[in-house]
């Protein structure tokens, strides 16, 4: 499910924002003081070397919706190439876009600390922006998609799809590096805390590591080996 887009790249879908984490009871003590906040679990620990399969499979299926060609929901003041339909169609695009790992570390920081602390904002707690989160990891970023709700890839870009901003903005042209970051509450009763990050940048040198994360079995590109 979709929001209404707004004039900028940097956009998010979401149907309801996280509730805040309830906080325990006092501790037991002759005096009382307030127990830790606990941290929401995370499942077992991330590998921070290979993107996740439920990362991947994101990625693959966005490479997918690339090559075959995408109908987008038409923006207000945006193309659309079908009015009475409201769809504007986006050709197959055979040049495809890279996997870029360094990015990569800044969209799973990001997804896992919302997922942690329980907020959905591109934003960080730290009042760190997308650009700025890229830069601290040495990558090139800036343009930046989220999605929540979804347990799986293709769910989340699906979501994303439905949304007439984020879809429209996901095919430019000029975006030809990504990055996909998946963080998750695990144990979560109301199962809404799957956080997705995804993250933009324009290819070529912008890329400085497009190898060490990749999955075994495949190329950056989402080609077999």
């Amino acid at each position: 499910r979709g929001v209404p887009h707004t004039p900028v790249i940097s956009v998010k879908v979401k149907t309801d924002a996280l509730a805040p984490l309830p906080s325990p009871g006092p501790s037991p003590q002759p005096t009382p003081q307030p127990a830790p906040r606990p941290t929401p679990a995370t499942g077992t620990a991330r590998d921070t070397k290979t993107v996740a399969p439920e990362e991947w499979a994101y990625f693959l299926a966005f490479q997918e919706s690339r090559r075959t060609g995408f109908s987008c929901p038409c923006t207000n003041n945006g193309p659309c190439s079908d009015p009475q339909a409201s769809k504007n169609y986006h050709p197959p695009n055979s040049e495809k876009v890279t996997f870029d790992c360094t990015l990569w570390i800044a969209s799973y920081l990001h997804a896992d600390d919302q997922a942690r602390q329980g907020y959905f904002s591109h934003t960080g707690k730290d009042g760190r922006s997308p650009r700025q989160r890229a830069e601290d990891v040495g990558a090139v970023g800036g343009p930046e998609h989220q999605a929540g709700w979804h347990s799986t890839g293709p769910a989340a870009l699906r979501g994303l799809q439905t949304s007439p901003g984020h879809c429209n903005s996901m095919f430019q042209r000029s975006f030809r590096g990504v990055a996909v970051g998946h963080g998750a509450r695990r144990n979560d009763p109301r199962g809404d805390g799957d956080i997705w990050t995804i993250m933009y940048n324009w290819g070529g040198d912008d890329i400085s590591d497009s190898e060490s994360c990749i999955p075994e079995g495949y190329t950056a590109t989402g080609d077999r080996t």
